[in-house]
C-alpha cells in the first residue's frame, strides 16, 4: 500500500468511512459531531453537516448521487439519504 493523499476532514477520530466508487466521493463521520463527503479525484471538501452528537457509523446508497440535481439539495436531504447512527450521550 502507497500513500497518495490526505483528507483533512475531521478534528476528532474518524468512526466510520464509506466510499463511493460511482460519486466519487468518501463519506466519513467521526467524534467531531460531523459527516464530511469529498470528491477522491479533486481531493476537495464537497460538502459537511453537524449533528447534536458523533456519530458511531453510517451508511451511503450509491443511487442517491445520481439522482440529485446539487450538493446543496444533498446537503438539505442529508439525513434521509444517509443512515447515521448516533450514540447517546
Amino acid at each position: 500500500m502507497n500513500f497518495i493523499k490526505t483528507y483533512p476532514a475531521h478534528q476528532n477520530r474518524v468512526s466510520a468511512i464509506v466510499f463511493s466508487l460511482a460519486a466519487e466521493w468518501v463519506v466519513s463521520t467521526g467524534h467531531d459531531k460531523c459527516v464530511s463527503w469529498m470528491c477522491t479525484r479533486s481531493g476537495n471538501m464537497l460538502g459537511r453537516h453537524f449533528f447534536s452528537s458523533w456519530a458511531s457509523c453510517l451508511q451511503y446508497p450509491s443511487k442517491c448521487q445520481t439522482f440529485l440535481p446539487t450538493l446543496s439539495y444533498f446537503a438539505a436531504r442529508l439525513g434521509m439519504e444517509l443512515l447515521v447512527v448516533l450514540k447517546t450521550e
